[in-house]
């Protein structure tokens, strides 16, 4: 068993990364195209235990000499040539005598992917508070552990790109989407390539082409193979809801989302989100008595206050949703639980207080305590008030900054006022919602 001053690995020039256990060499995260021997391994190794000490050719004392000959030129040049290097640019000859090897090194502790370890264990209680100040700090821990650790933590990739993406949703607006998701995308990527079969990160990808990219061809293929990797990935199964619903297929929407709640009960979005789809399927009743019990269970989650305001809403009982959008405004003064609150308002005929909220949010964005006015939001409280041309207007603009929520154009209530508009209909084609407009009406 490694203890704390067990070097594991080996970091060098250029992006390189020598790992002990598994005797290869990284570059940047990848597997060599083709790998290192064996013995160019020890070759190579050999130097990274003493890197800028001056070794005579005969003090490589790994090599093989009984043929007469000492070999340790060939293996130099075919390990940089295999690296895609100069042989020059790390092993410097100084004739007559032998070689030492320049490039800057660093190496990797036992103790160093322990740190990482705990760091990511945190990162990820952090991420599953999803509050703004929670999944930054997340999102710092988790840096730092691959900061330690670049290589051989994908799973850190994967909190991270998740923190990014939430940070960077409607209902954070904490980061500028066109900012966040490509860093997101990147470190799923990442993660992929460490981890071939990490059926997380390839669902983070699956995420970003629906919410962000409206792919829902290629949402659709990332997410089916990462399920196929593992069934039992609640988070993928949560994205693959979110799909299932935006296609139209509630019923089976509703089972991924419970699925995925079975399966991690920690994860407090999830629990709370399952109340949600069955509110897309037209079911505001067990809505709320899902929404209820979470209340109980989760009674600090903001999120779990605004969703349940949404059946209560939908259930005509207005006095009940105001209320937990207030509720949810004291834990945590985010956007969304605003507009919703304004968005009722609208309906109940209180203009003044609808407008209200309007001016509220551009007051968020002025303080800094989100980082844009998400139009969606806007939108939301002009349909409430009945202010077609308004709705529609900053529905568009929700497009333009690659607004998540907009892929369940077709599914939610709240867009009736404007969704015979021919406008409305030309924007969820923008959007490529693949079920039909008209689907709310008919459940």
């Amino acid at each position: 068993m490694a203890t704390a001053e067990t070097i594991v690995g080996y970091e060098f020039s250029r992006g390189f990364y020598a790992d002990g256990e598994k005797r290869r060499v990284l570059k940047n995260g990848e597997p060599l195209s083709i790998p290192l021997t064996r013995k160019q391994y020890d070759v190579l190794e050999f130097f990274l235990k003493s890197p800028g000490k001056l070794i005579a050719r005969e003090g490589v004392t790994i090599l093989d000499k009984t043929s007469g000959r000492n070999p340790l030129d060939n293996y130099l040049s075919k390990i940089a040539a295999k690296l895609g290097v100069d042989s020059d640019d790390l092993f410097k000859l100084s004739r007559g005598v032998g070689y030492s090897f320049e490039a800057n090194v660093r190496p990797i502790f036992a103790s160093d992917r322990e740190e990482a370890g705990v760091l990511f264990k945190a990162s990820e209680m952090h991420f599953n508070m999803h509050t703004i100040a929670s999944m930054r700090e997340s999102l710092k821990q988790s840096l730092r552990a691959l900061e330690i650790n670049p290589h051989g933590l994908p799973e850190a990739h994967v909190t991270l790109a998740y923190d990014y993406i939430n940070l960077g949703t409607t209902a954070y607006s904490a980061e500028l989407p066109g900012e966040v998701f490509p860093k997101a995308r990147q470190h799923a990527a990442d993660a992929f390539k460490i981890d071939p079969k990490s059926s997380r990160a390839l669902g983070v990808l699956g995420l970003i082409s629906l919410i962000y990219d409206y792919d829902w061809k290629g949402a659709k293929a990332q997410l089916v193979d990462a399920l196929k990797l593992n069934s039992c990935d609640a988070a993928t199964l949560l994205s693959h809801a979110h799909f299932l619903a935006g296609s139209g297929r509630l019923d089976e929407a509703v089972k991924a989302s419970e699925q995925a709640a079975r399966i991690d009960p920690t994860d407090l979005i999830i629990h709370s989100s399952v109340g949600w789809f069955h509110l897309f399927a037209g079911d505001a009743g067990r809505a709320i008595e899902l929404g209820e019990k979470n209340k109980f269970l989760y009674p600090g989650f903001p999120p779990a206050y605004v969703i349940l305001g949404w059946a209560y809403e939908a259930a005509e009982r207005h006095a009940d949703a105001q209320e937990h959008y207030e509720t949810s405004l004291d834990k945590e003064y985010s956007p969304v639980a605003l507009a919703s609150l304004g968005h009722l308002q609208g309906k109940l005929g209180h203009r003044r207080k609808a407008l209200a909220t309007l001016k509220e949010l551009n007051q968020l964005y002025e303080r800094g305590s989100i980082s844009y006015v998400p139009s969606y939001c806007r939108a939301l409280v002009f349909a409430g008030l009945n202010e077609a041309e308004e709705c529609l207007d900053a529905l568009e603009h929700a497009c333009e900054q690659h607004c998540d929520w907009l892929i369940h154009l077709a599914i939610e209530r709240r867009w009736d006022p404007v969704r015979q508009n021919p406008r409305f209909r030309q924007l969820i084609q923008r959007v490529g919602v693949i079920a039909p407009p008209d689907l709310a009406r008919k459940r």
